[in-house]
């Protein structure tokens, strides 16, 4: 069977989600008969349609389903399914949210392909390798000569980034720009604490993050609870969203004392909170030389 290619569209929150699950999904209607064309193997470019207008990132099919629990932002907004056509997907190499804006890959001009929709058939060859070369120069991705299907079956391994170091240095990054001593797999009673943050090289850890993506959300809670046995510090977890279910009800039984201590913040929040930042900084920077 041959590789087919799907542009797979929608907006920037539905995103965040779809690529916390590696899922996507389309409504009942005239997509359904594209769903059923859709083969474990084929490749989806992600586009996000609002608001930035931009792939942001691509992957290979998985495995087929139809789903009958809301997912998605607006489908637990509305509190019904509006996407109950569903597969899984192994993405290749997505953008970090903080990206998106700035680094998405714009559709247009020779690139002949619609993205209006949820899910859009790419037949065009001659866009598809227009859109290699646009990946190959925006993305620096891998580049191997020949024909399209190779570069994508074969070539484009360049996995997307993993969250935890991401969001790690992001943290690290952070601590840079506000004049904290920064420190990663900080040492604590055989114990390794993601990321602190000192005011002064001797001192205990003033601010104390774990970062739980598709971890032991317990495990860093207690090592959390030490931090702040040992030194009084102020606690953070970072987590994805469908995880903030689990940390609050451990907040309020096992974990109880730490409750009121400790600030839960989602990973798209820390994402946008640095380019707001570095935004910040470079604007400070031009008014020095006013």
């Amino acid at each position: 069977m041959s590789l087919k290619y799907w542009i797979l569209s929608g907006s920037a929150e539905n995103w965040v989600t779809a690529l916390e699950e590696n899922i996507w999904g389309v409504r009942e209607g005239n997509l359904v008969k594209s769903w059923e064309k859709i083969s474990n193997g084929d490749i989806l470019f992600f586009y996000c349609l609002s608001p930035i207008s931009g792939l942001i990132g691509y992957g290979k099919c998985q495995a087929k389903f139809k789903q009958d629990k809301p997912l998605w932002p607006d489908e637990i907004r509305e509190n019904k399914l509006i996407y109950p056509y569903r597969w899984q997907f192994e993405p290749i190499y997505v953008l970090p949210r903080y990206k998106w804006e700035t680094a998405g890959i714009t559709l247009g001009g020779k690139i002949k392909i619609g993205f209006r929709a949820g899910l859009n058939r790419v037949k065009n060859q001659v866009s598809i390798e227009l859109l290699n070369e646009k990946i190959n120069m925006e993305w620096q991705s891998k580049v191997i000569d020949g024909p399209m299907s190779v570069f994508l079956e074969e070539a484009i391994l360049v996995k997307a980034p993993n969250q935890h170091n991401q969001l790690k240095k992001l943290l690290m990054k952070l601590g840079d720009l506000k004049g904290f001593i920064v420190e990663e797999e900080y040492r604590m009673d055989g114990q390794r604490l993601d990321v602190i943050w000192k005011r002064i090289p001797q001192g205990v850890p003033t601010f104390v993050f774990e970062v739980q993506i598709g971890g032991n959300v317990t495990e860093a809670l207690g090592k959390l609870k030490h931090a702040y046995d040992l030194w009084n510090s102020n606690l953070y977890i970072i987590i994805n969203n469908k995880d903030s279910g689990k940390v609050q009800t451990l907040l309020s039984g096992t974990f109880h004392e730490i409750s009121d201590k400790l600030t839960v913040i989602l990973a798209t929040e820390i994402e946008e909170f640095y380019e707001i930042k570095i935004i910040e900084a470079r604007i400070g920077e031009k008014l020095k030389l006013l």
